[in-house]
């Protein structure tokens, strides 16, 4: 388990995400964390199929999410992001695994803005039974159980016919392997993406069980901060690849301390870059 405190220089443009330089926030965004994964252990991922230039920073969020889009959709809002299940089927069973096809819609502000389709393989029985209900997506399944899945993204395609555009990609872990292909819809994309500061916005009730699980958590007033900066600051292990996408760069670390505390005990201090600017120092203590 690691503890992590990670500083954002909100000053970036690029981080902030905010059109209007007149707003007025913090000179720095500071959150603490703690995750299986850190920026510090990365899993494998691989995005080689799209020139993603081509896409808007918000799309490019969307289509290289790894098991945390309705995190990004929910940050991003400040909203719930609900699943509907269209069907959940056994499709093929084995000795060891069950092979199931699975569909849904997600929600946004009561509007569709996604359906994805899946092919998933289990062979872990809690697995099995926590994706069987109506109100658990696949990214969450791997939160839930602490899966840190290595990604693929294959294919991002877009129609303009059908104002679409659609990603293919793999998640893979113990016990666990998912194909799936998600269709955004366009139209509502935009109008998500198009949210301002300032705009008064669905406040979540914090006793709600489905808040937990389906949206931000995190309690303040959501004016202070921008749509990206609620992405970040709701992240779960992924800062350097949602930067990354959302400004088309290569991110950097650098590790500028590193120590061991106790028998088991670290501390690693890192400065994350973009472009040779320095936007995030993250202090992670771990035990191994």
């Amino acid at each position: 388990m690691q503890c992590e405190v990670e500083f954002f220089d909100s000053q970036n443009e690029g981080i902030s995400g905010r059109a209007k330089a007149g707003c007025v926030r913090p000179r720095t965004l500071a959150r603490q964390a703690s995750y299986p994964g850190s920026i510090f252990g990365q899993t494998a991922e691989t995005i080689t199929c799209f020139p993603l230039y081509e896409l808007s920073p918000f799309e490019r969020l969307l289509v290289t999410a790894k098991g945390d889009l309705q995190r990004i959709i929910s940050s991003w809002c400040d909203e719930v992001v609900t699943v509907q299940v269209n069907y959940y089927d056994l499709a093929k069973k084995t000795q060891t695994e069950n092979y199931y096809s699975r569909k849904v819609e997600l929600k946004c502000r009561g509007k569709r803005f996604c359906i994805a389709t899946s092919e998933i393989i289990l062979s872990s029985k809690e697995l099995k039974d926590a994706l069987a209900t109506k109100e658990v997506g696949i990214g969450q399944l791997f939160r839930r159980f602490s899966l840190c899945p290595q990604f693929t993204l294959s294919e991002v395609t877009r129609d303009h016919r059908h104002n679409l555009f659609s990603r293919k990609y793999c998640l893979k872990s113990d016990g666990i392997v998912c194909n799936i292909v998600e269709d955004f819809d366009a139209e509502q994309i935009c109008s998500l993406e198009k949210i301002v500061i300032g705009e008064v916005l669905q406040q979540l009730d914090p006793k709600s069980e489905k808040d937990e699980l389906l949206c931000v958590p995190l309690r303040y007033s959501s004016t202070e901060f921008s749509p990206f900066e609620r992405v970040l600051l709701s992240a779960y292990d992924n800062v350097p690849r949602l930067v990354s996408s959302y400004l088309n760069e290569n991110v950097e670390m650098t590790v500028s301390h590193s120590q061991r505390t106790t028998s088991n005990g670290f501390l690693r201090i890192a400065n994350l870059l973009v472009s040779g600017k320095p936007f995030c120092v993250a202090k992670c203590e771990f035990t191994v």
